[in-house]
């Protein structure tokens, strides 16, 4: 899928990256050692060393160091010319030189609407990353020796890098019923390519959606995909096809549209209940539970909710889903097994519990490395978009590693400090806010909806959960 970027961004090459670990964290060895010829054949070993080494040890080599942990995938975190020579042993089974949309290195760490095929270890990197840019560049053989393409290099074609000599691109179009679209209903895609007689492989992604949106296309890897958009505004819709030899790509753009209708009624009372639950809570209510909540609505519904350990344990297992906090990495003991009980109760607010993983050991085992943690507070935590997020990291990594610098307007100079400004910022709670409502009602807040939610509970903090549970009852 990462050719999708390649092929399709701009018309060619992704620009040059920046270095993206400093001497300290991840030092490039200025001779590693090349490897035999035949093993990653295409690949420059002097740019893996200076450019790909320290996005694998930053952001891919805590999981990937353990046998089993990442698949078949084994990276260590050392830059010495030995640790830099079996990296690229261990990454050459994941990367076809030339050819990114086969290259599983750059697909795994994507997340679903730019092409990922799901990876265990969460979404790790975007398109618009450096970092991603640089892999895609090694793997497209942009970095030569080390450098940057000089002008003797041709950038890619329509057909991508793929294309090989006497290889002429795919001929690809996308077919869709109409251009305009409206938000809620699914469109119809399908993709026309004139091939070879030889079997097609497609990947369909999103280079555009509006400002948060959650839509991804559904069957990415079919001739035959679909889009549903989920807010007004302007989709790029992006394929590649492959025959093995070379590829085509096409891309579409979809302008969606609010779908012109009367405010729904709200469901009566006697059904309010289990509904509100289930959106709560993602499982239909049971017999007992729907009896229980049955005939309410209005003020007693949200209380017989709030009152219920359901909705807080479902809550908080979906926080730690979101910030990669489960499996071997979920926080244990006593203290987090009782989390959702004190929710309820209300002796801690999800605010409180938010900022209480984020002083974890667990929360720091599992983001390990300045560039994996950082990303984690500035992406997961305050959900930053990547031209804020590319704004805040300097300032951030700065007090990450103890140094003193303002964040947001404040001031810090440690690690500690990084987490306490992230987490009592506002960014924090309207990101929670934000996924929480999407969660429960199946789409993204309004924004004026939103801002009255983060106005309302900065105010007081203990009505965040009773804001949420709501929401589901308007349902």
């Amino acid at each position: 899928m990462a050719l999708l970027a390649w092929a399709l961004a701009a018309g060619g090459r992704p620009a040059e990256p920046a270095p993206v670990a400093d001497a300290a964290s991840a030092p490039a060895p200025d001779a590693p050692r090349v490897p035999a010829p035949e093993v990653g054949a295409g690949l420059d070993p002097v740019a893996f060393a200076r450019h790909v080494q320290p996005v694998l040890a930053a952001r891919c080599a805590s999981c990937h160091s353990v046998v089993g942990g990442g698949g078949g995938l084994l990276l260590a975190q050392g830059s010495d010319p030995r640790t830099v020579e079996a990296n690229l042993w261990a990454a050459r089974r994941f990367v076809a030189p030339g050819r990114p949309q086969e290259s599983a290195l750059l697909l795994k760490p994507l997340p679903a609407h730019e092409g990922g095929p799901g990876h265990g270890g969460g979404e790790v990197l975007t398109m618009a990353s450096p970092e991603w840019a640089a892999l895609a560049a090694w793997v497209g053989a942009a970095w030569v020796g080390g450098e940057a393409p000089g002008p003797t290099v041709a950038p890619a074609g329509p057909g991508g890098p793929s294309a090989g000599p006497g290889d002429a691109p795919l001929e690809v179009t996308i077919e869709a019923a109409r251009a305009e679209v409206t938000v809620g209903e699914p469109v119809a895609l399908r993709a026309a390519a004139v091939g070879r007689g030889q079997p097609l492989a497609y990947r369909w992604a999103l280079r555009a959606r509006p400002t948060g949106s959650e839509a991804r296309v559904e069957r990415p890897a079919e001739a035959e995909a679909q889009l549903v958009a989920d807010r007004p505004g302007t989709y790029v819709v992006m394929l590649v096809v492959h025959d093995s030899a070379a590829s085509g790509t096409a891309e579409l753009t979809l302008v969606a549209a609010e779908r012109a209708s009367a405010p729904a009624a709200a469901p009566p009372p006697s059904a309010a209940g289990p509904r509100a639950f289930q959106a709560l809570v993602g499982r239909a209510p049971t017999a007992d539970e729907a009896r229980a909540l049955s005939g309410l609505g209005g003020e007693a519904l949200i209380k017989a909710l709030l009152a219920r350990p359901e909705p807080h344990q479902a809550w908080w297992e979906a926080e730690l889903e979101h910030l990669g906090l489960t499996g071997p990495h979920r926080p244990k003991g006593a203290t987090w097994d009782s989390v959702s009980e004190r929710l309820r109760a209300g002796r801690i607010t999800p605010v409180d519990a938010l900022q209480a993983l984020l002083f974890s050991q667990a929360w720091t085992a599992r983001h390990a490395g300045k560039e994996a943690y950082v990303a984690a507070v500035l992406e997961r935590v305050l959900g930053l978009e990547a031209r804020d997020a590319a704004a805040a990291r300097g300032p951030a990594e700065r007090l990450h590693d103890g140094h003193e610098a303002e964040l947001f307007g404040r001031k810090g100079e440690s690690q500690a400090d990084l987490v306490r400004i992230a987490g009592q910022d506002p960014r924090a709670r309207r990101a929670l806010l934000a996924r929480a409502h999407r969660r429960v009602t199946g789409r993204a807040a309004t924004p004026e909806a939103l801002e009255a939610a983060v106005a309302r509970t900065g105010e007081a903090p203990g009505e965040l959960m009773a804001t949420i549970v709501g929401w589901a009852c308007q349902q």
